[in-house]
């Protein structure tokens, strides 16, 4: 049998070949990992906006319907003969918690184990008197 030679540039084309398509492979993967980032901060973006869009238009027919509401009361109908023909009262509100007020250096926090435990009610020091069963006469 005869020996071969090798061609080197045929080999090397080969080897060439093999890496470009393990290159267009990547290539690929990375504009659909691309495409699917995109579509998902695209996705989040338009659901922020429409979830505010939506909460605004809430608010606005609340309070049309507060505004309404009002106004039947104010023309003479009276809350009970409102629901008796079939409207429910519109549901109240709850005012926003306030924000808290800034903390002063050096100043304890509220809300700590001592301000906060046991019932709530006694202060800390008496807490351990409350909490004894002894009446006041006792004391």
């Amino acid at each position: 049998m005869p020996k071969r030679t090798l061609d080197i540039e045929q080999l090397v084309q080969r080897a060439q070949a093999l890496q470009d398509a393990k290159i267009a492979a990547v290539r690929r993967l990375a504009q659909a990992r691309q495409a699917v980032d995109g579509t998902a901060a695209a996705e989040a973006k338009r659901r922020a906006d429409l979830e505010r869009e939506l909460a605004q238009a809430r608010r606005a027919s609340q309070t049309e319907l507060d505004a309404a509401w009002k106004a039947a009361l104010a023309s003479g109908w009276s809350t009970i003969e409102l629901k008796k023909a079939g409207f429910a009262a519109p549901a109240r509100q709850r005012p926003r918690p306030a924000a808290a007020p800034a903390r002063v250096a050096g100043a304890p926090a509220t809300g700590t184990a001592d301000a906060v435990a046991g019932d709530g009610v006694w202060p800390p020091a008496m807490r351990s008197e409350a909490g004894s069963g002894q009446d006041d006469a006792d004391l």
